[in-house]
């Protein structure tokens, strides 16, 4: 599973290359499920999680509330 832009997600959710990932019966967008069928190689792989990493990077830092309680 994997995190993209949601817009991004739907592209490639359209291609057939991964699917909408649902979670307590909710879709999800933007998380990816990526069959194992398009991960056959090392490269595969990387190129998902880059894609994947670069799009986290892009996010705002949340801040652990832990500390404060």
């Amino acid at each position: 599973m994997i995190r993209v832009e949601a817009e991004r997600g739907d592209e490639i959710v359209e291609t057939g290359a991964a699917e909408l990932a649902v979670l307590r019966d909710r879709p999800m967008r933007g998380w990816l499920r990526i069959a194992t069928d398009n991960v056959p190689t090392q490269p595969d792989l990387a190129h998902w999680v880059d894609m994947s990493v670069a799009n986290v990077r892009t996010l705002p830092v949340q801040r652990d509330n832990a500390s404060t309680r």
